[in-house]
């Protein structure tokens, strides 16, 4: 009864509430369905994704460190419920 969710946005409409309007459709529709819990895994460091998220009532529960490969190089991938 948990669901992982993620929202891309094109970076020419960051900071534009496009994120914070997806979410806000996506999180009532899921706790009709009767999901009790949904999880957002981030690559880090992104300030602008863990904002967006703990304005949203998401709290990072744990970080896994350099789990990820991207753009060359390895990251931590922080959780947040």
């Amino acid at each position: 009864w948990s669901v992982d969710v993620t929202v891309y946005v094109d970076p020419t409409v960051h900071r534009k509430g496009v994120g914070r309007a997806l979410y806000q459709q996506l999180l009532p529709v899921l706790e009709k369905q009767g999901f009790h819990a949904a999880y957002a895994g981030i690559a880090l460091p992104n300030a602008g994704s863990i904002g967006i998220h703990e304005a949203l009532g998401f709290t990072h529960i744990g970080t896994y460190p350099e789990v990820g490969f991207k753009h060359g190089q390895w990251h931590s991938v922080g959780y947040w419920r």
